[in-house]
């Protein structure tokens, strides 16, 4: 009994370990702060090192489906960091991962020439379909541990059921488009004044 519990006092550390925080973000936050909302298949996926060769950094090209909000290419190139190259795996907790083929709803952010996902792991759902046909965009939030600010601006833990991470797609479309379209009214009358 003593070995049990002494291996589980010396593993408990590495759950920590492997597990990152990070701020919860309500779905309007995230869109206000992404340039493009879109709906897109993933066509390919490619990871590289930089030109100096310390970092590596996974390329998705995205064949655009559906935009929500924003203007974008008919193709969007859409740079995470990490990946794998060659034997080397390198992993950023947080960061999403893509996979060739993938239905999925994105959150993108552009500085300069390359596009991002708006709040890493929280701005990547994949589409995927019940049985009976009906589409749900669903989030796996593994290993992340949310923190929310609390009525007294102050970070708390969240509960797991907390977190949504399966929407059903009309609605959560729908949703957002009444977000974009009122956001764009805001903005609109702000100018005028």
């Amino acid at each position: 009994m003593t070995r049990i519990f002494l291996i589980s006092i010396l593993l408990f550390p590495l759950n920590i370990l492997f597990s990152s925080t990070f701020v919860y973000m309500e779905l309007e936050a995230i869109a206000d702060r992404s340039d493009a909302i879109i709906r897109g298949f993933v066509r390919e996926v490619e990871s590289r090192y930089n030109e100096e060769k310390t970092k590596i950094f996974t390329f998705a090209a995205i064949e655009v489906k559906e935009v929500i909000k924003g203007k974008v290419p008919p193709i969007v190139n859409v740079r995470t960091f990490g990946g794998r190259v060659g034997d080397v795996n390198m992993k950023v907790p947080g960061m999403p991962e893509f996979k060739k083929g993938e239905d999925v709803f994105l959150f993108l952010k552009k500085n300069e020439d390359v596009w991002h996902v708006t709040g890493m792991l929280q701005g990547k759902y994949i589409i995927e379909k019940d049985e009976s046909g009906k589409e749900f965009l669903k989030n796996d939030f593994k290993g992340i541990v949310f923190k929310k600010v609390n009525a007294d601006n102050k970070l708390e833990d969240m509960k797991p059921e907390e977190i949504p991470t399966r929407y059903e797609y009309l609605e959560f479309v729908a949703k957002l488009r009444e977000w974009v379209s009122r956001k764009s009214r805001e903005e609109t009358i702000d100018k005028k004044h």
